[in-house]
């Protein structure tokens, strides 16, 4: 149950997109998913959450976006090559008449990731962010 690994029964986490198996250079091996996705709410954290592949403990959950517009939309299943794990993020924004209430952008952020937690280190919009509406 992803509710528990979170430690938030408040909300419903879901994850459609696939799971990325990890090894990173310490040898620590885990399981990375974006929850939630398809159909999160723009009052519901996004999180990049890493489980222990053997213990299924909760390694990390990193939040991604920093407010409400930012939150309504989706995380696309991660691509993961040695300690960085690169995911898309979309907008459920799908006309410019919804701006004051979601972000209109996409993007592509690089996480660092490490055995205890992890970092957005990188972010590429689909919109330069001086052109955002």
């Amino acid at each position: 149950n992803i509710s528990v690994a979170l430690e938030d029964n408040n909300n419903i986490y879901i994850s459609r997109n696939g799971l990325s198996l990890f090894d990173l250079s310490d040898g620590t091996k885990g399981v990375l998913f974006g929850t939630p996705n398809g159909g999160g709410s723009a009052s519901q954290m996004k999180y990049a959450v890493a489980l222990h592949l053997e213990s299924g403990e909760l390694m990390w959950k990193l939040p991604l976006g920093n407010s409400v517009k930012e939150n309504h939309g989706s995380i696309h299943a991660f691509m993961v090559q040695g300690d960085y794990a690169y995911g898309g993020m979309s907008s459920s924004c799908n006309t410019l008449l919804l701006s004051d209430q979601c972000k209109f952008v996409g993007r592509m952020i690089k996480i660092k990731m490490s055995n205890d937690s992890a970092e957005v280190v990188d972010t590429w919009w689909s919109i330069p962010e001086d052109k955002q509406p």
